[in-house]
């Protein structure tokens, strides 16, 4: 085991979780770190067992359990910063220092404190974020590493991969379910700024125009309004499917509030991550990180296709296939 830990924290949702855990592996094994997944926040409740009955990481060692007193040298030295479960508890998100202006925060140029988090009373130091731990790798052996969403996102994963065993499961307790569809199409609709689902519906038409012969989709939502309006629209033309979770107006993850319930729903959306990616043409939502995440682990031969301005694209600018 790498005696180097680089303990990761989890905030938002299961798609920026999943490109910032991404990252973070990358970093480690770059600088020969270990890694500890620590998503005891509020939003997800899951320690590291939790999370590698979902998940696995490959290409770096996992460390298990590991005591933050033990280690010579931590960034941050404030040991809070590991053994707290909700990291926002600490510190937030709010940009390092905003209300001064540019021309007089001359640290604002300083790429470290690029999204940085500013601390709250009682904390001492503003963590850096992830993406900006720069040399710290050669100065700690126990790195917090703390990051919404990266700039520079992964364009596929090579490090995290969906847990086959509780896809598996899943389609085993839903046996009408198709893992290959013709179409997989994600709409965000709950607490994103995003187009009109009608927009989402003629991506559709259009693709069907281009594509007289495909019969099959799969839907991923979790808001009812959306899912009730593109069945009502497309139903007559395509197989729709959907997974049986709760839809409701509001963010799933949000929504649950016990450990259980949370652990259900991410197991779920990683089912629905996966039959996403497994379409012929995912119709993808741009602005929402889950989407992005079925993009980064979709086959070579997958075709991309941003909903969100393919229907206003007068030739196949918004299509991708992956290299």
């Amino acid at each position: 085991m790498n005696s180097k830990c680089l303990w990761v924290k989890g905030t938002d949702g299961i798609g920026n979780r999943l490109l910032s855990l991404e990252y973070a592996c990358r970093y480690a094994a770059k600088h020969q770190y270990g890694v500890y997944v620590d998503w005891r926040d509020g939003i997800a409740m899951m320690d590291q067992s939790e999370v590698l009955r979902i998940f696995s990481i490959h290409g770096v060692p996992i460390h298990d359990s590991p005591d933050p007193a033990s280690f010579a040298s931590t960034y941050p030295q404030d040991l809070r910063f590991f053994t707290e479960p909700d990291i926002r508890s600490l510190v937030t998100a709010a940009p390092f220092f905003s209300i001064i202006p540019p021309k007089y925060a001359f640290w604002r140029k300083i790429s470290r404190f690029n999204d940085a988090y500013r601390y709250h009373s009682g904390v001492k130091v503003v963590l850096r974020n992830g993406q900006h731990l720069d040399g710290l790798s050669e100065k700690h052996d126990l790195l917090c590493f703390c990051c919404p969403l990266p700039w520079r996102e992964p364009e596929h994963f090579r490090h995290v991969k969906l847990g086959k065993e509780s896809i598996g499961a899943v389609m085993r307790e839903n046996p009408s379910l198709r893992e290959i569809n013709d179409i997989s199409l994600h709409i965000r609709n709950t607490d994103k700024s995003s187009p009109p689902v009608k927009d989402a519906i003629l991506a559709v038409l259009k693709l069907l125009e281009m594509n007289p012969e495909l019969k099959t989709m799969h839907l991923a939502t979790d808001n009812r309004a959306a899912a009730q309006e593109v069945i009502s629209a497309l139903g007559d033309s395509l197989d729709i499917q959907m997974l049986e979770i709760p839809r409701d107006s509001d963010p799933i993850h949000l929504r649950e509030q016990t450990a259980a319930g949370k652990i259900e729903m991410m197991t779920l959306a990683v089912a629905d991550i996966h039959l996403l990616a497994s379409g012929r043409y995912l119709l993808f939502q741009g602005n929402s990180s889950f989407s992005r995440v079925a993009v980064a682990i979709q086959s070579p031969q997958s075709i991309c296709i941003d909903w969100t301005s393919f229907a206003k694209e007068k030739g196949q600018a918004a299509i991708s296939i992956k290299d």
